[in-house]
């Protein structure tokens, strides 16, 4: 059995991009999250709220899905073998860089819904596309 064709350069377009855009995000919550936290202290405090985990659950599945999208229009083919492997990606870089104080709730919920958000992404992308 033959193995679908993937574009590295549209896997890794997608994945710099969604990182680009959960950095971004990252710094604009916490900089217009309420009370401005200042210190690392702080900033751990607000990572640990449940508010604030929900906002992070949302943009980051947006960011996944923007990513799998961006990653369909740039694969010459078979962009939706490519958006679920960019949501295999996701996955992985998700668990490496997560944080292990993270309840474990927020890391499964995190880790389900990431390929169906980068599938999701790849047809509204490909629509937006015609």
């Amino acid at each position: 059995m033959q193995l679908p064709r993937l574009s590295l350069r549209a896997l890794a377009v997608g994945l710099v991009i969604m990182l680009a855009l959960d950095l971004v995000s990252g710094f604009a919550v916490l900089v217009l999250w309420p009370g401005s936290p200042r210190t690392s202290a702080d900033i751990a405090a607000v990572v640990a709220q449940p508010a604030y985990m929900v906002v992070a659950f949302v943009l980051g599945t947006m960011t996944t899905a923007v990513g799998g999208g961006v990653c369909a229009r740039l694969a010459p083919v078979l962009p939706y073998w490519n958006a679920a492997a960019f949501g295999v990606m996701s996955v992985a870089v998700g668990l490496l860089l997560s944080d292990a104080d993270q309840p474990w709730w927020f890391t499964a919920m995190g880790t389900l819904v990431t390929i169906p958000a980068a599938v999701y992404g790849a047809r509204v992308g490909l629509k937006r596309g015609r």
